[in-house]
């Protein structure tokens, strides 16, 4: 199993474009958990925050318009959170802050 681990990852071709266009594909909803947990910080409670994120999310599906704008438009959302605090929420580079870290946890 280790042997053929090696394999794959020394073979392991990446293309970041591909990456890049998939992620966009989602419309933001990757962010959504984020989203939740920013909602929760805010002080709204979980049950709520998960049916203002659920409610935009599913608009976000449905029309192809990208979850951060849909939620910068919302009354609801608008009355707890900033648009500085949503720019932050769906910062790419928050899903990527622990990877240094956690490869060097693990050797690589």
């Amino acid at each position: 199993m280790l042997s053929k681990l090696e394999f794959l990852v020394c073979t392991l071709r990446v293309f970041p474009e591909n990456m890049r266009r998939n992620l966009e594909m989602t419309h933001g909803l990757i962010h959504s958990q984020q989203v939740l947990l920013l909602l929760t910080e805010k002080g709204i409670t979980r049950e709520k925050a998960y049916r203002l994120v659920q409610r935009n999310a599913m608009k976000a599906w449905e029309t192809g318009e990208h979850l951060q704008q849909l939620l910068s438009q919302d009354a609801d959302v608008v009355k707890f959170v900033t648009a500085a605090d949503l720019k932050k929420v769906f910062d790419i580079k928050t899903h990527f802050r622990d990877v240094a870290r956690t490869f060097k946890a693990v050797g690589l």
